[in-house]
């Protein structure tokens, strides 16, 4: 599965099992978040409609 540029992975891609997940969730300190996330995870207000088409502006 070479890219255009011909760049392989190094390790082929693999969907994770739910074991391999929760070991690594255990990983990280309890309620651990990363502080570039909150503004993504703590989003507490409503997008505005567009005028036009009745759909969210982004």
């Amino acid at each position: 599965m070479p890219t255009p540029k011909g760049f392989m992975p190094i390790v082929k891609p693999a969907q994770p099992s739910t074991y391999l997940l929760q070991e690594n969730g255990r990983a990280f300190p309890p309620n651990y978040l990363h502080e570039s996330w909150r503004d993504y995870l703590y989003w507490d207000s409503e997008l505005e409609q567009d005028e036009f088409d009745g759909q969210p502006a982004f």
